[in-house]
C-alpha cells in the first residue's frame, strides 16, 4: 500500500515537471516571436 503511494506521488510529481518544462517551451515559443517583431519594428 504504501509503496503504491509513493509510486503515485512520483507519477504525479513527474508529469508536473514534464508540464511545467511544456508550457515553459509553449511560452517561450509564442514570445520569441512577440519579442522579435517588438525588436524588428
Amino acid at each position: 500500500m504504501h509503496e503504491q503511494t509513493l509510486y503515485l506521488t512520483f507519477n504525479i510529481l513527474r508529469v508536473n515537471l514534464l508540464d511545467q518544462r511544456l508550457k515553459l517551451m509553449v511560452v517561450k515559443l509564442t514570445y520569441s516571436p512577440v519579442k522579435w517583431s517588438l525588436l524588428l519594428r
